[in-house]
């Protein structure tokens, strides 16, 4: 998906990548299993969302996480702060001069840094989850 420079920016941001993924499901907070399931297959349909690469092409990645905002927006109760905290992960990715960083290692280290890799993946897993069992849609 990524090549990025070194393992740990290898390790974010395939955990990042597999978070844009599972984001793009979710069930409703206030909202019915529904919408949060047809949120989650409206995502996972869309063909431009495939394959989501942030330094290859930062305006369909920001896309992306507008998906996963809406998604998150109906997640149910169970998921939403999980939710929550991979999209303002994707959020913050989607708001960085991604190609800016590939050039600078040193920089790339300090912004990979500022995320917290176990927690976003813990986070993908619970989503991923609750996707499966809500909606019977397994997220790859």
């Amino acid at each position: 998906m990524l090549k990025p420079m070194t393992r740990k920016s290898t390790a974010l941001f395939a955990a990042t990548g597999l978070a844009l993924v599972l984001p793009l499901t979710a069930c409703g907070g206030g909202n019915s299993p529904a919408s949060y399931c047809d949120a989650v297959k409206a995502v996972q349909n869309d063909a431009s969302l495939k394959n989501l690469d942030p330094t290859k092409d930062p305006e369909t990645f920001k896309k992306g996480v507008e998906a996963m905002k809406k998604v998150a927006a109906v997640a149910p109760d169970a998921v939403k702060a999980n939710w929550d905290s991979v999209v303002a992960a994707f959020d913050k990715l989607a708001s960085m001069d991604l190609n800016a960083l590939k050039n600078d290692p040193t920089k790339a280290m300090e912004v990979l840094k500022s995320f917290d890799a176990t927690k976003l993946q813990d986070d993908t897993k619970k989503i991923t989850d609750n996707v499966k069992s809500e909606c019977g849609i397994t997220l790859s």
